[in-house]
């Protein structure tokens, strides 16, 4: 960016005397901002930076830029760059000003290949804004052994925000599968698309989400279906974004290194029916979280419950809800964690979880198959190699056998069959390895390298035997109470992830991605997937 640009942000910055362009709505899970922010808390250039809950309001991601541009001198040439191309992204909720973007409908010139914030709609007044993007997204999938798909998916977006305190948000897409079917299922997001799987003949699939919001200084809350994820590291052991996503109301509360934070969510029942099918399943998951000095300390916990209607007590935000599942007969699955991150030095982050599913401490190193845990440790090293940003993670993840199951199928710890947690197994350990290197704003590379061991459940000529190595299969009263970690059949998998995201132009990129697995029982699998994405 041109000096000339950056003097008229500063003085853009500096003359607006109220920062009043929160707008109430959340940046996406996703964005390449949290990475940043990430970086630059490790650098010691901004502070109470909790990413254990994404996604965040546009506000704290506008208050951390602020923050970061005050400290711009700090930074090598390449983290500079970042902040300008945030800074252009976020330009109105910066100054409340839409000059800098490109209009299609609502300026005299639009270019959609040049270098700047693209829209397809935006107006903006004292009371109301309202913003439009386009989105067309292709995509080629080319299995090693499978025939080729491709995918052709069209929508948009539309957000905005109401007196400057109530947000809302849509988003939808229709898209196209053309080629082998099966192989565009191979996509984990497609794989539980209702449309595509209705029919063997259907080839449409169609993905929504929207919320509306309320946000004021220190307080927040949503209502809507938006993807959320809870959980330091690669394996979010709280909530993930492997199941489909659902429903759910949020609320924080936050006053400095303090934050409180609540969701209530309406998920899906098993992919089979049951008795338990005329039932609703419920996720409710509440943390509170402090800092000292470079020590953030989180405990939180989560239940799933199935009933006819939601349960009074579990939409109370302000209640000890391991008590209550007890006070309701034991019926619910109820979890209790604890948290922390620690950035003892420049340039190093640990972070840690530990869950408890369920624990009798007169039983610990008895073997016995309710001392229910899961553990993750991990550490995130931040360099940079001639200006370019360049992080190393380790982590490791041991989950016991049972971890996550319940005794009634329904109450799992899952959403239509999938784990609302990591995708790693209970009865397992997995060690993870990956590097992000961040050329520029526009070019960035990740890789991840996992290693994992994992006692399977299996079949003899006497039926099956259960020790506890499938979330969608809790103890039953003929399985043994007896449980050794790792026994059962093993399972030894070795999965590489490589990823690609080059921007073209602002707003047009080309992803690429290298899926590669390999089981110790024989298969294996390589995907690739090339996709141009254009948001306009």
């Amino acid at each position: 960016m041109e000096r000339s640009k950056i003097k008229l942000i500063v003085i853009f910055i500096l003359l607006i005397s109220v920062k009043i362009y929160s707008q109430g709505l959340f940046v996406h899970y996703e964005h390449p901002v949290y990475s940043f922010l990430e970086r630059m808390e490790a650098y010691g250039l901004i502070e109470n930076y909790n990413n254990e809950i994404k996604p965040l309001m546009r506000s704290k991601i506008v208050d951390y830029l602020t923050e970061i541009f005050d400290k711009r001198f700090n930074l090598n040439e390449t983290d500079r760059e970042f902040l300008n191309y945030f800074i252009d992204e976020f330009y109105f909720d910066l100054t409340g000003r839409l000059d800098k973007y490109e209009i299609l409908f609502g300026s005299e010139k639009y270019s959609p290949l040049s270098n700047k914030e693209k829209f397809t709609y935006a107006y903006a007044d004292n009371l109301f804004s309202l913003f439009v993007k386009s989105h067309l997204n292709f995509s080629s999938i080319s299995p090693k052994e499978q025939k080729s798909a491709q995918l052709f998916e069209g929508g948009g977006r539309i957000y905005g925000s109401l007196k400057k305190s109530l947000g809302f948000e849509i988003d939808g897409k229709n898209g196209y599968v053309f080629g082998d079917k099966s192989t565009a299922l191979r996509l984990h997001d497609l794989s539980y698309n209702f449309k595509l799987n209705e029919k063997s003949e259907n080839r449409f699939f169609d993905r929504s989400y929207g919320y509306i919001s309320f946000e004021v200084p220190n307080f927040f809350l949503s209502i809507g279906k938006n993807r959320q994820t809870i959980g330091y590291g690669i394996n979010k052991l709280i909530l993930s974004d492997l199941s489909p996503d659902f429903d759910k109301i949020n609320m924080n509360i936050n006053y400095k290194s303090f934050s409180f934070d609540f969701t209530h969510g309406w998920l899906q029942n098993s992919k089979f029916p049951s008795d338990f099918s005329l039932f609703s399943k419920y996720f409710v998951h509440h943390r509170i979280s402090f800092a000292i000095k470079n020590l953030r300390f989180g405990i939180g916990e989560s239940v799933i419950y199935v009933r006819t209607s939601p349960e009074l007590s579990y939409l109370n935000p302000f209640n000890f809800y391991k008590s209550v599942e007890h006070q309701l007969q034991d019926k619910d699955n109820a979890l209790l964690y604890l948290d922390l991150e620690l950035l003892p030095f420049r340039n190093i982050r640990f972070y840690s979880t530990f869950l408890i599913d369920d624990i009798d401490f007169s039983k610990i190193g008895k073997h016995w198959y309710g001392n229910k845990t899961a553990l993750n440790l991990g550490t995130r090293f931040y360099s940079s190699i001639n200006a370019i940003p360049v992080d190393f993670q380790f982590e490791y993840t041991r989950i016991e056998p049972y971890t996550f199951t319940h005794r009634f199928e329904n109450s799992n710890y899952t959403n239509f069959d999938l784990p609302l947690s990591t995708e790693q197994p209970p009865n397992s350990y997995q060690f993870d390895f990956a590097i992000n290197v961040d050329f520029s704003p526009r070019f960035n590379i990740i890789s991840n390298l996992s290693y994992t061991k994992w006692g399977k459940n299996y079949l003899t000529n006497e039926g099956f035997v259960n020790v506890g190595g499938d979330i969608n299969a809790g103890k039953q009263i003929y399985d043994s109470d007896r449980v050794t970690f790792l026994d059962g059949k093993i399972e030894t998998i070795y999965k590489l992830n490589l990823k690609m995201t080059y921007e073209i132009v602002r707003n047009i990129k080309i992803n690429a991605s290298l899926n590669s697995s390999k089981f110790s029982s024989g298969s294996s699998s390589l995907i690739l997937l090339i996709g141009l994405i254009s948001f306009l």
